[in-house]
């Protein structure tokens, strides 16, 4: 492999850790690394990162002890996340000035200024503009005004027109059209990634129209509010008054929340392990969340994957992940009736069921998982490899 064909990440935390962006940072640096693409993973203010290579033994310093270290370097309280400033910030000179010319770097959040001194090809990664982050008060931009996301916009904007930025990568086409919206930027050089499954729960023997006539029903996701839970407790209630069987498996939020006590065929789990989690996937006839505001939610990946017809809202990311009508049912609004219409319309047909979940898992498997988003990737990165991976389509055009 030519040694101009190795990417650098540099994560706003540890790639290497077993979380990091929800699961995703951690998987493309390996799957780089198998296919001999990676030059290294690193977080900028992390001196361990030196062990950048392949991310082996790399644990990151002690949460303690990093904040102190990076708060000294930035010049900050070390509250909230630190994001290099320049590309003379950190680990980063000592980094980029192995790399060969031409070699591409993934900014995962960062928006350094650059250094001209380094001949490379910088890829910024960004899933959301500073004013739809401050519009929900999320993604760090929590207690902040119009006006300091704007301020961001404008800093961000120039560094993105830059000589040395050849491209923008995201999850979505949702947020590469918004990308292309905010900053003015070509659409042809924005490139929506998507997200595989972290988890696998694809079990193809239960595929049957039992398991769908059951009318399980599964959310999993932590933050209740922020996940719509409320609009689908109410969507339930609509649901179970014609399905009296149904019940709704709720898993993530630490406390049961109150507007699911003493609902009939509500089973609160929690927050559980991974083999229970597992198990409920195998279990279940459809999955529901309705976000206001989902970047991309790889639980849905997850979902889809185990062949689970998938409820949510036509917004964000969810067209590139659900067909509506194909592989689940997106209702044009976050409300109660619309959320229960569709799920209604789902599990009133359990051989439907069936063929919609195996349609979601080979939506998975042609599409959505790893080897694609790599591919995406790479076709951006070093097109000459001929990875020819397919592209989201937002869901204009199906399976």
């Amino acid at each position: 492999m030519s040694s101009d064909r190795k990417l650098l990440y540099v994560g706003h935390t540890n790639p290497w850790g077993e979380m990091s962006g929800s699961g995703f940072s951690p998987r493309v640096c390996k799957e780089l690394q198998d296919r001999g693409l990676l030059f290294g993973g690193i977080q900028p203010f992390d001196p361990s990162s030196r062990r950048y290579l392949t991310g082996k033994g790399y644990n990151g310093l002690p949460a303690k002890i990093g904040r102190k270290i990076r708060a000294k370097l930035s010049g900050n309280s070390g509250t909230r996340s630190v994001i290099v400033e320049s590309e003379r910030d950190g680990l980063l000179p000592e980094m980029l000035s192995q790399m060969e010319p031409g070699s591409p770097v993934f900014y995962h959040f960062h928006v350094p200024k650059l250094d001209p001194q380094y001949d490379l090809k910088r890829y910024l990664f960004q899933d959301l503009t500073p004013f739809e982050a401050q519009k929900f008060q999320a993604y760090g931009f929590e207690n902040t005004t119009e006006e300091e996301a704007a301020r961001v916009t404008a800093d961000i904007k120039e560094v993105m027109h830059s000589d040395g930025i050849a491209g923008v990568f995201t999850f979505s086409t949702h947020a590469a059209d918004m990308i292309t919206r905010t900053y003015d930027y070509p659409r042809e050089k924005v490139t929506a990634l998507g997200c595989g499954p972290i988890r696998s729960y694809w079990h193809p023997e239960k595929m049957t129209e039992e398991r769908f006539a059951r009318a399980q029903i599964l959310f999993v996701g932590r933050n209740w509010e922020k996940k719509a839970g409320d609009p689908v407790i109410d969507a339930f209630k609509e649901v179970q008054a014609k399905i009296p069987h149904a019940t709704l498996c709720i898993v993530g939020p630490r406390e049961q929340p109150e507007s699911t006590r003493d609902v009939p065929g509500v089973k609160f789990y929690g927050r559980i392990e991974d083999d229970e989690v597992a198990a409920l996937f195998a279990e279940s006839s459809m999955h529901i969340m309705a976000p206001d505001c989902e970047t991309w939610g790889i639980v849905y990946t997850e979902a889809a994957n185990a062949g689970l017809p998938i409820v949510s809202v036509n917004s964000w990311a969810l067209p590139d992940i659900v067909t509506d009508g194909v592989t689940g049912r997106l209702a044009p609004e976050k409300t109660a009736d619309h959320l229960a219409e569709a799920m209604l319309d789902v599990l009133s047909d359990p051989a439907r069921m069936v063929e919609m979940g195996h349609a979601a898992h080979e939506h998975v498997e042609k599409v959505l998982d790893w080897p694609h988003v790599i591919g995406r990737m790479m076709d951006r990165c070093w097109p000459e490899l001929g990875a020819n991976a397919p592209l989201l389509q937002g869901g204009k055009t199906g399976l």
